[in-house]
């Protein structure tokens, strides 16, 4: 059932998403003074405005600059899952783990079915949007 990847899924970005936010604000507070970004302060209206650096964490809500992954392509790969594998039936959980597992290798096909005949985000694409 679809719904045990993706819950899989949200218990891992959990995870993740949890060791990289305290990752990333212990770097806050060490990066502003060591590494500064200029080019970056240059588009933040608010570090501009403060003439401060961009990723300086002052502040009364500090200053968030956090990106772990692209949004878009966890959820067109999602998709493309539910749609040859659970849908479609195009192929089992068994294979799309053995093609995980070995990186495509010997499973070239299946990788690129997954990229090129799931849906796409974006493209009007009522499936996936």
């Amino acid at each position: 059932v679809f719904v045990l990847v993706f819950v899989g899924w949200s218990w891992q970005m959990q995870w993740v998403l949890s060791l990289l936010v305290r990752t990333v604000n212990l770097g806050r507070y060490l990066d502003a003074e060591f590494y500064g970004r200029p080019l970056l302060s240059g588009f933040s209206v608010r570090a501009v405005e403060r003439g401060i650096d961009a990723v300086n964490p002052e502040g009364e809500r500090g200053f968030c600059w956090f990106t772990g992954f692209t949004w878009v392509e966890i959820a067109v790969s999602l998709a493309a899952v539910k749609k040859l594998v659970f849908d479609d039936k195009f192929y089992t959980m068994d294979q799309l783990f053995r093609g995980l597992e070995s990186n495509w290798d010997g499973y070239e096909q299946m990788g690129l079915d997954l990229v090129n005949k799931g849906p796409k985000w974006g493209n009007e694409d009522d499936y996936v949007e």
